[in-house]
Formats: C-alpha cells, sequence, structure tokens
C-alpha cells in the first residue's frame, strides 16, 4: 500500500480509477493484480511481487 500512497502524493492526490492502480500494478510486474471496492469512492488493489 505504502507504493500507491507515494504514488497518489506525486499526482496531486487526484482520484484515479481502480483500473490505473491496476494497470499499473501489472506494468510493474506484480502477479495475482486484483481489486475489490470497500465503498463507492474506496477500494483495496493488491498484488504479490
Amino acid at each position: 500500500m505504502s507504493g500507491i500512497q507515494y504514488f497518489e502524493a506525486m499526482i496531486d492526490d487526484q482520484l484515479m480509477p481502480t483500473q490505473a492502480f491496476i494497470d499499473l500494478l501489472n506494468r510493474h510486474g506484480f502477479r495475482g493484480v486484483c481489486a475489490f471496492e470497500m465503498t463507492p469512492v474506496h477500494a483495496v488493489t493488491y498484488g504479490q511481487k
């Protein structure tokens, strides 16, 4: 999660679609990338490296 939080800080904490985070992790070699929504505006995106 810290990597995603750092990325959000670098883009001025803009709200991005969950798919953008999934694509980001996939592009950088993570396996088993998946996401689930907790609320309409909060999602957990995870993967393994």
